[in-house]
Parts: C-alpha cells; structure tokens; sequence
C-alpha cells in the first residue's frame, strides 16, 4: 500500500533558496511529525494479534532527505500486514497459525480444544475469506486534512526558527 501526500508550498520555494539548511530542518521535522502522527492513528485501528508477530508493534515510520527533496514514510514488513489490511480471499490457512490467536483473543485454553477452534475457523477462511481491517486506508482518509495542516505550516516554522 502507498499512499502519497504532496504539498502545494510556494511560500516554501523562496525560503528554500535562501535558507537551505534550515529549510530542509524544519521540513524533515514537520514531516517525521507528521509520519509519527500517522503511525499512532494506524496503529489506534489496527486489530489484536496473537504473534508472533504483532502488527501493532510492527510499524515503523522514517523520515529521509534526497537533496531538496524530504520523503517520510510509515511501514509494516510483517508477513501478514497485508492480508488483515486488505483481507483475502478463500484460502485454507495453516492450523498452526491460527493457534495462537485462538488461545489469546478467544482465551481458549487446553491445545486440543484450541486446535479443534483453530479448525474451525480455518475451515471458515476456506470458505469464504478474511474481510480487510482497512487500518491503514481509514486512518489515512480520516486524518488527509490533519496532515496537509501540518504541512502548511512549514513556511511559518521556518521563519520562526529564523527569527531565533
């Protein structure tokens, strides 16, 4: 999933060329802000998992500078962060995989008993799929403005710090 926000910010430009090193600061604060705003938002949607691995402490987010150009971006490289954002489609998952999550969100106990409930679920999974979390895509849609607002306050926070 990729998901771009670009800013309009003419006001920017000039600042930019006069100011290159504090340009680029504030900017690449604003911006690693913004990625951390982002990350607590997704992972606020984002389901319980059993492991072993965890989606919520999975993301990471990353600010980095190409010359004039800041990018920030938030990831998740857990195996299976696609298939609860998006969902999928029929498919017979693995018991084994499905065991741990059955102990610890359905709180079924005794392996036998959640083997039986994994079982079950699986089969279900095999019939008709997994619905998608949507975690990344609602707090994107939900938060678009939060975020171009933060954006739209670099030229004023370059002409703050210059005037420290």
């Amino acid at each position: 999933m990729n998901i771009k926000f670009t800013a309009n910010l003419d006001a920017v430009k000039k600042l930019r060329k006069d100011y290159p090193v504090r340009s680029r600061q504030v900017i690449e604060s604003i911006v690693t802000e913004a990625i951390s705003y982002m990350e607590r938002e997704v992972i606020e949607r984002t389901p319980e998992g059993a492991g072993p691995y965890h989606l919520k402490e999975s993301y990471f987010g990353k600010t980095v500078s190409f010359g004039q150009k800041v990018t920030g971006t938030l990831s998740n490289p857990a195996p299976h962060f696609e298939s609860v954002e998006f969902g999928t489609v029929p498919h017979f998952p693995p018991i084994e995989a499905l065991i741990p999550w059955v102990e610890r969100i359905l709180k079924v106990s005794g392996e036998k008993e959640a083997r039986s409930v994994a079982y079950a679920i699986a089969l279900k999974i095999a019939d008709v799929g997994t619905e998608g979390a949507h975690m990344a895509q609602e707090a994107f849609e939900d938060n678009e403005y939060k975020i171009y607002q933060m954006l739209e306050h670099i030229p004023d926070e370059i002409l703050r710090k210059l005037s420290n």
